[in-house]
């Protein structure tokens, strides 16, 4: 049965058992507000775009795991994505799983830097 079959009967058994319909509608739209909760204000996905070169990041990555890294680009070429880099090479493993990132402001002034 190919998918499209598939998916009209099961359109056809949900409409017919109206007691489950209403539980399985509200599975949905639990699912629906996860997916919306799964990327708060200000993370972009990687998959929109990448941050500009060599500006460190908040980089989110499948799981709810948080590191810090920036990307890099062959030439400086903005269009041409070389790689992600971090902090700590123990971290090299896990770019394959950035989902998002968010530009880090820039760092506080120093105590010598506010007299």
């Amino acid at each position: 049965m190919s998918t499209t079959d598939e998916r009209r009967a099961f359109d056809d058994w949900l409409h017919q058992t109206p007691e489950f319909a209403n539980s399985i509608m509200s599975a949905w739209d639990v699912w629906q507000a996860r997916a919306a909760l799964s990327a708060p204000a200000g993370w972009i996905p990687v998959s929109e775009r990448l941050p500009s070169e060599h500006v460190t990041c908040a980089l989110r990555l499948r799981g709810d795991y948080i590191t810090i890294g920036w990307a890099s680009y062959w030439h400086g070429a903005r269009t041409d994505f070389a790689q992600w880099n971090f902090p700590h090479d123990s971290d090299a493993d896990v770019a394959h799983q950035i989902t998002h990132w968010l530009a880090l402001p820039a760092a506080a002034p120093s105590p010598q830097e506010q007299t």
